[in-house]
């Protein structure tokens, strides 16, 4: 989730039962430490009125690419310190290596060849700092 927006908060008993009686309304919300008032809408309204995707509409990393990253980051030390490895292409499908290779195309010809659907697996450049977390929050901003 993207560090500037607030983590999403369940509707209290009260919160519902203002919703319920509205009448499809926006119910208008009250904050007692500043006396600031909020409308409380639907995340589709809100989208609607500011082209702004919603924390719901964020983009989800699949398991399988979060299983390849953390993967990826737990054997970087060794891959970077293994000069056969070093600088070349490795595909990681959810938690194993499955291939490495000195050009890209020659690392996805073989995903092709074991049928691994694309949202299971990442082919990166072994390099220090890829696979980060730092480089996986910036990646689903920009989806």
């Amino acid at each position: 989730m993207n560090t500037s927006e607030a983590p999403p908060v369940e509707l209290t008993p009260e919160l519902q039962k203002a919703l319920d009686e509205a009448g499809g309304k926006p119910p208008v919300v009250v904050d007692q430490r500043t006396q600031q008032t909020y409308v409380l809408i639907r995340s589709e309204v809100y989208q609607r009125l500011t082209g702004s995707p919603t924390p719901a509409q964020t983009f989800v990393i699949p398991e399988g690419i979060r299983l390849s990253k953390a993967a990826l980051r737990r054997d970087l030390p060794e891959l970077l310190a293994n000069r056969r490895t070093r600088g070349k292409y490795v595909c990681y499908h959810k938690d194993k290596r499955v291939a490495v290779g000195r050009d890209y195309l020659s690392v996805i010809a073989e995903v092709v060849r074991l049928n691994i659907p694309e949202d299971e697996y990442i082919v990166e450049s072994v390099e220090p700092g890829v696979g980060s977390e730092e480089e996986e929050e910036i990646e689903s901003r920009f989806v």
